[in-house]
């Protein structure tokens, strides 16, 4: 039985999960390269929570989580959690396309 409220809040999940990882990658992108050490990690850090890209990503994430509580409010994790898979492709796509 196909229960069309759950694939649509499945459907607004996996969007705001494909714009998160996008908004993200953007914003670690523009942050530039850095070292992997612990003096260094703290100012990137600090500069990446205050990267827009990076907040707006954090932000999609968080109402993507809140979305996925509602999901499984209603739905049985075995025929919601297949559906999340077409995120993956969908974030290579528009990685691909975009980035």
């Amino acid at each position: 039985m196909i229960r069309y409220p759950v694939l649509a809040l499945v459907s607004v999940n996996i969007l705001f999960n494909v714009l998160a990882h996008l908004l993200l990658n953007t914003g670690l992108n523009r942050l530039g390269n850095f070292q992997l050490s612990l003096n260094a990690l703290i100012p990137v850090f600090i500069r990446a929570f205050l990267n827009p890209y990076i907040l707006l990503g954090l932000g999609c994430y968080v109402t993507g989580f809140l979305i996925w509580l509602i999901v499984l409010a209603k739905a049985e994790v075995s025929y919601a959690y297949p559906l999340i898979s077409v995120g993956y492709v969908l974030t290579a796509v528009m990685g691909w396309w975009l980035l």
